[in-house]
């Protein structure tokens, strides 16, 4: 019996063995077969108990191992228990948005596997107390013998164990780094700049903050996406010059790769590094000095925020210092939520356009997320040529089931890429032609993507971002061309990228009295310096 239910003990480490992502492949969770032999030599009163929790807690850490893997495919970086957890709730909605009912099931069915997990190892447990004492003894050398076998191996003989430890690392790590970063929340490089000086260049300027969904500097150079991502940027091209709009571009770093959107806004709104729920967690309870909204509050403009993706209530969002707030409820939406899309991005820009734009005398400052790009990527829309059209969206009930279900398209990677890139096409393409439409001399149109898509999209770890400036104003978008930024719609290929959190103070030290300009980007080198330090 002793041996049959050691045996039944290795099952659970079969998880191992195919776990992708994993840096650290293991050989077997012999940790496991170590706590049955240990048991078995206890006195069955103080083992009997014992083989619940120690159940439990195998299975947690299997669950951490899962979960690494899942983190590193998806957001291309570890998983960390003590800040991970915060992502259930949009997992959740992500699934449910996605697959409806099917998602609940999907949960249900998870859940009933891994407390069957449980039940079965505290019952394999349980079983290896009931021995004669003869067998006890023998367990016990076995235990030790286990243990000492396994040691030299560690940590690819114990992935238990091994996850223990780590997981125990990151959040001591994470906590000395969270009290580190606290500090840094009580200076505001903004702070001594006056109310009237702030962004007195942008006076009665509308100052509209883009960020696209997914849109990773990657699909420039990827050649699986470049020809099609590259071409909506030269249609650009075309619409400003008919336009009159001037134009210029450069690459950024984000802090999160594949997801998290909020993390690399509020680092560009912040100026804060924001690569954590638990740093965003602290900026939004405790509050930071500053906040883009709110300088733009302090120099005379509207602040407003478009959060079409938001179906319920943001308790976050008073740190960010926004004085109107545009949800899904409040955007006056009557078309068809496209999978995980509640509305297409075409209706987001016309209904900015219209209700906010449209009704005020002081300039604007509005950020804006869009979600076109999110995936699953399916359907994607064409762009309505005439913007009079949309009204409140009903005319996109005609695309509602125009195209692949979520199901359908992600049995097949191949598909999902191709649908990636043309649905970012289409986010690029409204923006093309809500720029050519009605961006002027009085708006400064600034897009950026706010993380690269998922390492099952890039084919690998990416941070960089592009940054796109657009207005009818060459001047204004001449300073951003005197910081670094290269002209037109096509960011340099070659440079050391500013990160997301550098922007803030440095858009402030452009455009705002007494401020000293300076540039954003180091001065490009010549082909030969930048390839000898590429190579290095």
């Amino acid at each position: 019996m002793l041996l049959r239910s050691l045996l039944l003990l290795l099952l659970p480490s079969a998880a191992f063995w195919w776990l992708p992502g994993l840096p650290d492949r293991p050989w077997i969770a012999v940790e496991l077969l170590w706590l049955g032999a240990v048991l078995a030599s206890l006195p069955a009163r103080f083992a009997r108990p014992l083989a619940w929790p120690l159940a439990a807690l195998s299975t947690l850490l299997l669950i951490c191992a899962l979960a690494d893997a899942g983190v590193r495919a998806a957001l291309s970086r570890p998983f960390n228990l003590v800040m991970d957890w915060r992502l259930l709730a949009p997992a959740h909605g992500l699934l449910t948005r996605n697959l409806g009912a099917w998602a609940l099931a999907i949960e249900l069915g998870i859940a009933l596997a891994l407390i069957g997990v449980v039940v079965a190892l505290a019952l394999l447990l349980r079983s290896s107390t009931s021995l004669p004492p003869q067998r006890k003894r023998i367990a016990a050398a076995g235990s030790l013998a286990l243990l000492l076998i396994a040691a030299p191996g560690f940590p690819r003989t114990a992935p238990l164990a091994a996850a223990a430890v780590t997981q125990t690392q990151r959040a001591s790590a994470m906590l000395h780094e969270l009290r580190t970063f606290a500090r840094t929340l009580d200076i505001d490089p903004l702070a001594d700049i006056a109310d009237a000086d702030l962004f007195s260049d942008l006076a009665g300027v509308d100052v509209i903050v883009a960020f696209v969904e997914s849109y990773g500097a990657d699909v420039l150079d990827d050649p699986r996406y470049a020809p099609l991502i590259r071409s909506e940027l030269g249609d650009w091209a075309a619409r400003f010059a008919e336009a009159g709009l001037s134009s210029a571009s450069a690459r950024f770093v984000s802090p999160v790769q594949g997801g998290q959107s909020w993390l690399a806004q509020t680092t560009l709104l912040s100026g804060q590094w924001i690569d954590s729920p638990l740093r965003y967690s602290l900026i939004t309870s405790r509050g930071a000095p500053g906040m883009l909204p709110r300088d733009f509050a302090r120099a005379g403009h509207a602040s407003i925020a478009v959060r079409p993706a938001n179906t319920l209530a943001w308790p976050e969002a008073p740190a960010f210092g926004y004085q109107r707030i545009v949800d899904a409820a409040a955007s006056g939406y009557r078309g068809p939520a496209l999978n995980w899309i509640t509305m297409p991005d075409q209706y987001t820009w016309d209904h900015l356009q219209r209700t906010q734009r449209g009704n005020a005398q002081a300039p604007h400052y509005i950020d804006v997320a869009l979600i076109s790009s999110h995936a699953p990527w399916t359907p994607v829309l064409p762009v309505i040529t005439d913007w009079d059209r949309i009204g409140d969206g009903s005319l996109f009930a005609e695309w509602a089931d125009a195209d692949e279900t979520p199901e359908q398209l992600w049995r097949d990677s191949d598909r999902v890429r191709e649908h990636y890139a043309r649905a970012l096409r289409y986010s690029l393409a409204v923006i093309g032609a809500y720029a050519q439409r009605y961006v002027d001399e009085r708006t400064l149109l600034i897009v950026l993507g706010d993380h690269p898509a998922a390492p099952l999209i890039t084919g690998g770890p990416r941070h960089a971002v592009p940054m796109h400036v657009i207005s009818g104003d060459a001047a204004l978008v001449q300073r951003f061309v005197d910081a670094g930024f290269s002209a037109g719609n096509l960011p340099p290929e070659r440079g050391q990228a500013p990160q997301l959190s550098d922007f803030r103070s440095w858009l402030a030290d452009s455009f705002s009295r007494s401020r000293e300009r300076r540039r954003l980007l180091p001065p490009e080198q010549p082909d030969h310096v930048a390839a000898e330090r590429d190579r290095q």
